[in-house]
């Protein structure tokens, strides 16, 4: 199998990137059960939401507030998910190699906005539990058919409505 660019200088892509825009939060741990709490509450669950979960649908929602978008435009949020423990069995820890899968959800900002935070928060909590080892090995299989090398020039991994969350989802 070839990768579709053989030289680096085909895919090394060094684009202006703006400056960079960094802001350092703190929740803590009273705040973040407390932010818990009320998502499992809006959704009448019993504590299926985690505190991810629930951080994560309030980060989306303030982030899209925040810029103002049309309402009916759409509006992401995407999650790298350790892929580890999700395959059945799981991976052992002698197994050597990162294991990485994606869940991106999708509505337009009014839905976003328009419903509570559990809402939210429960839908994201979905989109990342399909995530299970039957469809992260799919799209290895997709990528392994048809290699790709993502440059920030030719992939929008940013832009005005879409966030992007790393971390232990």
């Amino acid at each position: 199998m070839k990768l579709p660019h053989l030289e680096p200088e085909e895919f090394i892509v060094c684009a202006d990137q703006g400056p960079l825009r960094e802001r350092i939060f703190h929740f803590s741990p009273t705040s973040l059960a407390n932010l818990k709490a009320k998502a499992n509450q809006e959704c009448e669950t019993n504590n299926v939401i985690s505190s991810f979960q629930a951080l994560s649908a309030l980060v989306w929602r303030s982030i899209t507030r925040a810029r103002n978008l049309p309402s009916d435009q759409p509006t992401t949020c995407s999650f790298s998910i350790g892929a580890r423990s999700r395959f059945e069995p799981p991976l052992s820890d002698e197994n050597f190699g990162n294991y990485i899968g994606g869940a991106q959800w999708i509505c337009n900002v009014e839905e976003l906005l328009g419903h509570d935070l559990g809402w939210v928060a429960m839908n994201l909590r979905k989109c990342i539990m399909a995530q299970d080892g039957k469809a992260i090995l799919g799209m290895y299989q997709f990528f392994a058919k048809s290699p790709i090398v993502f440059t920030p020039d030719k992939q929008d991994f940013h832009g005005p409505n879409k966030v992007v969350i790393g971390g232990s989802a």
